[in-house]
């Protein structure tokens, strides 16, 4: 594709936007890029819950497959039952993993979830079909133990989908509501509504045995990233430095190392400096507790000065 072919289709899909967006989310606005500093719960959450388990990514996967089936769904009774078990699911999930990988989620659920909302909503008014029905083609990865690992963040687009179109279905005309409260999504969503209760969800041999494969292939595969890159000339910092910002979306965490893949502001030697390079943090309690920070030496040799 021409720079001008990828142009043109740009502003097609923009025009698209800007004419279907207003009619399913009155006022709609993308929340903003972040790059995540300390300020940030998803940072001191890990951005990645490195404890799970095999049991715990099988009841994820659980978690995964509800949600697909319940995007599908416009049967008020039938989604509310899927909500009533994916909350207990979540629920699991928070003590496998603890509160701030779920409100990690969540987040990206709100930032990612109602933007891919819309998009599926401007996509299915062009061809004449309802949301719940364009939707199946987003959601192939949930469920997915290897690619919900592979992708987590994009993992949360899926799952926001899903709960947007709940609240479609449970509590429609919701976005202005939702907005106002402040909360997240799945929150919102089941605070809104009665939900039932449901006993815990107890993944059988098969599930646990597949989320355990998926996890240890994951694992195995962070773990080369990071060995690589530290298989090189480093130079080293280790004099109390600090990650000051960074792309959540390009982060490998293996074994107490975090690879910042493109790019991130540091603190070094009281200077703070935008590395514009690929580095390894290596932390104690979290990937913001930093003890070391490596760098490649050319890189570090021309841009720092300590």
């Amino acid at each position: 594709m021409t720079m001008q072919e990828k142009i043109t289709l740009a502003e097609g899909i923009q025009k698209a936007l800007e004419t279907h967006v207003p009619s399913v989310w009155p006022g709609f606005e993308p929340y903003p890029f972040v790059i995540f500093d300390d300020s940030n719960r998803v940072a001191s959450g890990g951005i990645w819950p490195e404890n799970y388990t095999g049991r715990g990514n099988g009841i994820w996967t659980a978690d995964g497959k509800l949600l697909t089936r319940m995007a599908t769904e416009t049967d008020v009774r039938i989604v509310r039952e899927y909500m009533t078990k994916i909350a207990r699911i979540r629920r699991q999930r928070e003590n496998e993993t603890g509160r701030d990988a779920l409100e990690c989620e969540k987040g990206m659920e709100n930032m990612e979830g109602s933007a891919m909302y819309a998009e599926v909503c401007t996509g299915a008014a062009i061809d004449g079909v309802k949301p719940h029905e364009a939707a199946p083609e987003y959601l192939r990865s949930l469920g997915c133990p290897g690619e919900m690992l592979e992708n987590y963040r994009r993992h949360c687009y899926h799952s926001g989908l899903a709960l947007c179109l709940a609240a479609d279905v449970l509590c429609p005309g919701w976005q202005t509501e939702w907005e106002k409260s402040g909360e997240s999504i799945f929150d919102w969503l089941t605070n809104s509504i009665h939900l039932g209760e449901t006993p815990d969800y107890v993944p059988n041999r098969a599930e646990t045995e597949a989320a355990e494969a998926a996890l240890s292939a994951f694992n195995a595969g962070k773990a080369e990233q990071v060995d690589g890159f530290m298989n090189q000339p480093l130079a080293v910092y280790d004099d109390g430095p600090k990650v000051k910002a960074f792309d959540p979306m390009n982060l490998t965490v293996s074994n107490g190392r975090c690879l910042h893949k493109r790019f991130g502001v540091v603190l070094i030697g009281g200077k703070e400096y935008t590395l514009n390079s690929p580095f390894v943090a290596e932390f104690g309690a979290n990937i913001m507790d930093v003890k070391r920070i490596f760098i490649p030496k050319e890189y570090a040799n021309e841009n720092i000065s300590t």
